[in-house]
């Protein structure tokens, strides 16, 4: 796929003013938009080979990519049945289902090993988070509404930034740090085979990442109480302007 700065030259004359970034995820989430409607990307996966017994299989996508919908499969050169609508019947008959994306599933045990599956799926992208690049749009559009050249304090959009990084970061790797620790606690077993932790264990265990999540949630949400105040502030005594709307280059025939 085309890197997205491809297509500004072919968009920002119908936006004039629009900031790169701005531009850029937009046409991220049309084209996003666009897959999910149509099914346009469709891949065959590459081969993966069975094992008997073996009931679900990991498909190999492309990067930045993720499954939409399971197509048509091929088990051995021979096709399959793919089961669209009644997961209920999976274990009935030999089908091919996708419980997760990127996860396909067997109703009943493939028959040998070394049988090679490949998969036809429709195709997506990856969502990516764009809160911080939605809060960037505010800063650029509204002083712009009030007829001010810029927010009323810069410094403190840096500050909004920093703050509400650093509860992100905190949100997030707690989180992570917390569900390894629990798998690994509700895995350790005791030499005689009995779980070495029990579940309530492990949730007094994750108190200390819970907190460290809770102050990352608070450092984002005292981020978005400074916009509000700089919003407040450059908004005090601005105008509304009605701006001209420029022609865009380029007109198709």
């Amino acid at each position: 796929m085309k890197l997205w700065d491809a297509f500004l030259p072919s968009v920002l004359p119908y936006c004039p003013g629009c900031p790169d970034l701005v531009a850029e995820d937009e046409i991220r989430n049309a084209a996003e938009e666009f897959l999910a409607e149509t099914n346009a990307w469709r891949i065959w996966t590459d081969p993966v080979d069975t094992v008997a017994g073996q009931k679900e299989y990991t498909l190999v996508v492309p990067e930045h990519a993720r499954v939409l919908k399971l197509l048509a499969a091929v088990l051995n050169g021979e096709p399959i049945s793919v089961d669209l609508t009644s997961p209920a019947d999976r274990d009935a008959h030999f089908k091919l289902s996708m419980p997760e994306f990127g996860v396909v599933q067997f109703g009943a045990s493939v028959p040998g090993d070394d049988l090679p599956l490949t998969v036809n799926v429709s195709l997506s992208l990856k969502t990516s988070a764009t809160g911080l690049v939605s809060i960037g749009s505010i800063y650029y559009l509204l002083p712009r509404l009030f007829g001010k050249a810029e927010m009323f304090s810069t410094k403190l959009v840096t500050v909004h930034f920093w703050v509400a990084t650093i509860g992100t970061v905190l949100y997030i790797a707690s989180m992570w740090i917390a569900g390894v620790m629990q798998g690994l606690m509700w895995r350790a077993v005791n030499a005689d085979g009995t779980l070495a932790y029990s579940f309530v264990e492990s949730v007094k265990g994750s108190y200390p990442f819970w907190a460290i999540r809770w102050l990352g949630g608070v450092l984002f949400l005292s981020g978005m109480l400074i916009m509000a105040y700089n919003m407040f502030k450059t908004m005090a005594g601005g105008k509304v302007q009605d701006m001209p709307v420029v022609a865009p280059v380029g007109h198709h025939a």
